[in-house]
């Protein structure tokens, strides 16, 4: 095995010299288990763990959903445009009030999902 070094926060060292102490005290010989092995399997296993989720996300098709809802939103949106300006024309109706009117609506429905922050609003 190759060995290298790697820093660590010491909060993650006192957790791993923590887990060869339970191992320890589970009846492994101090001899089989140590802060490198345990150290080592703990990365292994974060590996996995990162290769699967990416994995997991690359063959989930959300670039395909996330195509269609693009596709979708932006059907929506041309189509309103067009219709507004249309039928705002023939019946005299104030297009730019709708818009403002709907833009208000749209910040306060966004707003519990994505609330605003001091920085956005300065």
């Amino acid at each position: 095995m190759a060995k290298v070094t790697v820093y660590l926060k010491n909060a993650v060292i006192d957790e791993i010299k923590g887990l060869v102490e339970e191992d320890i005290q589970a009846g492994a010989h101090p001899d089989e288990v140590s802060f490198s092995s345990k150290t080592s399997m703990l990365l292994e296993l974060g590996l996995r763990v990162y290769n699967l989720r990416r994995s997991e996300h690359a063959g989930s098709g959300h670039d395909e959903f996330d195509r269609m809802l693009l596709s979708g939103v932006l059907e929506a949106k041309y189509l309103t445009q067009f219709l507004t300006k249309t039928l705002g024309e023939a019946n005299g109706i104030d297009v730019a009030a709708i818009k403002e009117k709907v833009k208000g609506t749209i910040k306060n429905d966004m707003e519990q999902f994505f609330p605003s922050t001091d920085d956005e609003e300065s």
